[in-house]
């Protein structure tokens, strides 16, 4: 995100694996909870997280994909920043 703001707390993670032409498309998304500005949902790609307002849709149900912990969270955030080298 471009604002800067306090991070309090993480909802969750959330990680899912598209097959696209035959390539695995990675998705990794979170709900976090901002000091200023409250729930915000974000995925990541190019390098740092966006706004996306569909990540609530994946509470309590994460299907399809799975919830994922935070070290898991950062294993995936380097995969995804190597397929945009």
């Amino acid at each position: 995100m471009n604002e800067k703001d306090t991070i309090e707390s993480v909802l969750f993670y959330h990680f899912e694996i598209d097959i696209i032409d035959n390539k695995e498309d990675y998705s990794l998304i979170r709900v976090v909870t901002y000091k200023n500005r409250g729930q915000q949902g974000e995925e990541y790609y190019n390098g740092e997280w966006h706004s996306y307002k569909g990540a609530f849709s994946y509470y309590p149900d994460p299907t399809p994909g799975e919830f994922i912990d935070e070290a898991r969270a950062k294993e995936i955030m380097k995969i995804i920043d190597q397929e945009i080298i």
